[in-house]
């Protein structure tokens, strides 16, 4: 019985452990706050007109809004998902692409604000 009350108990802390974890409070990490999705209506034409000439024959298939500090465009190339994001005038900042990994990881994002997300459609 007392085993029994031993396991129980064992697996209620393991249990309540990471449900703090995932409330975020043994993570001292800022849990990422993901940007909002916009219409293409809402996009600058500096900001279209830079994809356009950067990625010439590519569609956007999502465009999100960087806390007001530029855009991001998802688009697939070459078979591949990737995210490009610009300022608010049109200047390129970055790329980025879907590598497939699976699990948790931490991307290199020094970048203050929300995080423009590839989104899964697999």
């Amino acid at each position: 019985m007392k085993l029994l009350a031993f396991i129980g108990v064992t697996v209620m802390l393991f249990t309540s452990c990471q449900k703090l974890k995932d409330i975020n409070l043994f993570n001292k990490e800022k849990k990422e706050t993901l940007c909002a999705v916009v219409s293409s209506e809402a996009i600058p034409q500096a900001v279209k007109d830079a994809f356009t000439v950067k990625y010439s024959g590519q569609t956007v298939t999502n465009w999100f809004d960087k806390d007001g500090n530029g855009f991001c465009a998802e688009f697939t190339q070459n078979g591949v998902k990737t995210l490009a994001q610009f300022n608010n005038d049109g200047a390129f900042v970055k790329e980025e692409i879907d590598n497939h990994q699976e699990g948790e990881y931490k991307d290199k994002n020094t970048d203050p604000g929300c995080s423009c997300e590839i989104e899964s459609g697999d």
